[in-house]
C-alpha cells in the first residue's frame, strides 16, 4: 500500500462515519487490504488497477463512489 496521506485519512473517515460502528473496523480492513492488492498491480503492470485505482485509499474510495 502507498504511504497514507492526511487527505487519505480524512476521507477514510468520512466514508466510516457513514456506517454502523459495528462495521467500522471489518471495512477498514478491507480498504486496506484492497489498497495494498491494488498497489501490487501498479507495481507489477505499471498501470492502475481497473476496479481500485493506484494503491492508495483516496483512490479506492473515489472509485467505490462512481
Amino acid at each position: 500500500m502507498r504511504r497514507i496521506t492526511q487527505l487519505d485519512l480524512e476521507v477514510e473517515r468520512a466514508w466510516l462515519d457513514a456506517m454502523p460502528v459495528s462495521l467500522r473496523g471489518y471495512m477498514r480492513g478491507i480498504l486496506r487490504n484492497r489498497a495494498k492488492c491494488a498497489d501490487k498491480y501498479r507495481k507489477r503492470f505499471r498501470r492502475a488497477h481497473p476496479k481500485w485505482g493506484i494503491g492508495t485509499l483516496w483512490s479506492i474510495l473515489d472509485k467505490l463512489k462512481h
